[in-house]
């Protein structure tokens, strides 16, 4: 018979009693000690996900994988070039015009080139963000910084950009625009380089590095302006809409030139009052209807460059001009008449006895230095009465020569 007889102990331990047909014939005493065993807890039921979040974790995108060094210079060589802007958005709306023309990524440095103008930055990389980010750093007058941060994507030759043009505003989380939003979006393409390494629209032997070839030949010399002169006076509207101005501008032709590309702009403007490109001749005469308000005539700029082959030279000096004050409400002017005339005139012609409670009508430039001033009452074009007043300018005084009266 086999008995098996377990007892607890501080230390656990088993003790086998042998013991044969009832008759204690030995006893084994064997102790083993063994580790002590917790109990097995219970098996929990099987816990179920909520409904549609079963492969949430399948769906969570892994981590991004860290940006290494190697990563960064491959970017920016790949962004390393010219860029032009061939479609913007704003809004959510296509745009007609975008004020930055192009990029151009050279040396950690981008130039972003705006009408004629152009700035460059210092630029930083984040590959880690979605979209990637580009942040534009540019030292303030005031010696601080102004950052520009722009959310990307880069697809081969096609540069894909959106920022917020509002101030200090984090990059778009999205390459997209919708309105009210505040966002540029604007499409570039790769300017691709010429066979002779050259970026088209930059000078002959300049090679996409912005280094000349060894021969290559000299650009094309910019205009020369010739009129108006610096400090000229061009001659201003009417409130009314009754009076036309003519400004014309003239400068020296350069050979070869097949287009030439004027810019006029006032002093506080940021955008051109004439932009035109189209020009084959060396003159332009601008004829408009309009007028220009006391506090924006003085300080205009205007300069001209030219299209050779397909190489536009460099700008021309500028050149400033003013704007005649407006003609005080009141006569209509029939002729080119200095504004400062025309007051001298008014005031000439309102003290003399004969014109006494008489209403001025028009003043008519007869010649350079000699007008006839209508005056009376006109109800109709066909019907009225009244005196004419012919002055003459002697030593830059006018002066009444005689009078006249007139009936219709």
């Amino acid at each position: 018979m086999l008995i098996l007889n377990a007892s607890r102990a501080p230390i656990p331990r088993w003790r086998a009693v042998l013991a044969v047909a009832g008759v204690f014939a030995a006893v084994l005493t064997v102790d083993v000690d063994v580790q002590a065993q917790p109990p097995v807890p219970p098996t929990p039921p099987e816990q179920k996900a909520p409904p549609g979040e079963e492969d949430l974790e399948l769906r969570r995108p892994p981590p991004p994988p860290p940006i290494e060094a190697k990563d960064l210079d491959a970017e920016k060589k790949a962004l390393e070039g010219s860029w032009r802007v061939v479609a913007c958005e704003e809004g959510g709306k296509p745009l007609r015009q975008f004020g930055i023309s192009q990029f151009t990524f050279k040396a950690g440095r981008v130039t972003v080139g705006e009408g004629s103008t152009s700035e460059q930055y210092g630029y930083t990389l984040d590959l880690a963000q979605r979209p990637k980010q580009l942040v534009l750093a540019a030292r303030t007058s005031a010696g601080g910084k102004k950052l520009l941060r722009v959310a990307y994507s880069l697809e081969g030759d096609r540069l894909v950009i959106c920022f917020d043009s509002r101030p200090d505003m984090p990059a778009p989380n999205a390459l997209e625009t919708k309105e009210g939003d505040g966002r540029l979006l604007a499409t570039l393409k790769r300017v691709p380089p010429r066979d002779d390494g050259r970026v088209p629209g930059t000078a002959p032997g300049t090679p996409s590095n912005g280094e000349r070839l060894p021969g290559a030949t000299a650009q094309p010399s910019p205009p020369s302006l010739l009129e108006p002169r610096t400090g000229a006076v061009l001659p201003n509207g009417s409130r009314e809409g009754n009076r036309t101005a003519v400004w014309e501008f003239k400068w020296s032709a350069v050979p070869g030139a097949s287009k030439y590309h004027l810019q006029v702009i006032a002093a506080k403007a940021r955008i051109p009052r004439l932009d035109r490109s189209d020009l084959t001749s060396p003159e332009y005469r601008d004829e408009w209807r309009g007028y220009v308000i006391d506090p924006n005539r003085l300080g205009w700029r205007w300069k001209v460059r030219a299209l050779v082959g397909d190489v536009w030279t460099e700008w021309s000096e500028e050149r400033t001009f003013d704007v005649q004050p407006l003609v005080p409400p009141g006569p209509y002017v029939v002729g080119k008449l200095d504004p400062a005339d025309v007051a001298a005139i008014l005031e000439l012609v309102r003290g003399t006895p004969e014109n006494v409670d008489r209403r001025i009508l028009r003043i008519v430039v007869e010649k350079p230095d000699q007008v006839a001033v209508w005056t009376g009452v006109q109800p109709s074009p066909k019907a009225g009465r009244g005196s004419t007043i012919h002055l003459e300018k002697v030593d830059g005084k006018w002066k009444i020569v005689r009078y006249g009266r007139w009936i219709s």
